[in-house]
């Protein structure tokens, strides 16, 4: 049997030779072991067998000709051009490496999101929604509704898409002969005016805020899209009673 060795003093380079899932720059990997496979093939056609070992060593101590390998590596570095001629470059290199396959899914979403918000942002309904989306994103959003009840639910989606049963909205689908708030006849009942300007709703609108901290609840998009934001959005509704008609059931936990 010829036996073939392989030293290298870089244990990380020796450990990734035995990986066989897919990694960044694995495909250099796979070439050698498809090196190993050909030169295997090519002595068992002459009825012969080799053994390949890749064996670590400290800075190649002791072997014949590192010293060598050193300086013509160095030369190669730091010569004139900086790097090896193509011909002396293994076939195998010539070649683009393959693209990665995690990197690809990753700029692939990137780009997706990317078209999905430009679009967003062109449509009517965003330039509706703006001033109550605040910062929280889609996921965060549906991952806080879906731990609520099915009125809580119904609620706070309706008020931040401005489907909600106020006289703005009943009065655009002819439901109510005014848009007119009645608490305080004094302004189109949009959720703008029901949830921050109307003052019939001045007191629980005040205890919404302080819960909320500083500043919140000064505008719809104050108002935290997160547990205890909507937590202290349902109390206040349910403070009101404005909408109690609708979500009978609904009131503060």
């Amino acid at each position: 049997m010829e036996e073939i060795i392989i030293y290298s003093d870089k244990q990380a380079a020796i450990r990734a030779t035995a990986h066989s899932k897919a990694r960044p720059a694995h495909h250099h990997l796979s070439k050698l072991h498809e090196a190993i496979e050909r030169q295997k093939a090519a002595a068992s056609r002459r009825e012969r067998e080799r053994e390949f070992k890749i064996v670590w060593v400290p800075g190649h101590e002791g072997v014949e000709g590192n010293k060598a390998v050193d300086a013509e590596a160095k030369l190669a570095a730091e010569g004139p051009d900086g790097s090896s001629l193509l011909t002396m470059v293994p076939g195998d290199l010539y070649d683009e490496p393959p693209a990665n396959a995690s990197a690809r899914r990753q700029h692939h979403t990137k780009a997706l999101r990317e078209q999905w918000e430009t679009t967003w942002r062109a449509s009517r309904r965003y330039k509706r929604t703006r001033n109550t989306s605040g910062d929280a994103t889609p996921q965060q959003l549906r991952r806080a509704l879906l731990k609520r009840r099915r009125d809580e639910m119904s609620a706070i989606v309706q008020l931040r898409t401005g489907h909600a049963p106020l006289n703005k909205h009943l009065h655009r689908i002819n439901k109510s002969p005014t848009a007119i708030c009645q608490r305080c006849a004094d302004a189109t009942e949009s959720v703008r005016h029901y949830l921050v300007d109307c003052e019939a709703h001045e007191t629980p609108r005040h205890t919404m805020r302080t819960k909320l901290g500083r500043g919140g609840g000064g505008k719809l998009g104050d108002i935290p899209n997160t547990r205890i934001g909507h937590d202290e959005l349902i109390r206040s509704i349910s403070a009101t009673g404005r909408l109690k008609t609708t979500w009978p059931r609904l009131r503060s936990r």
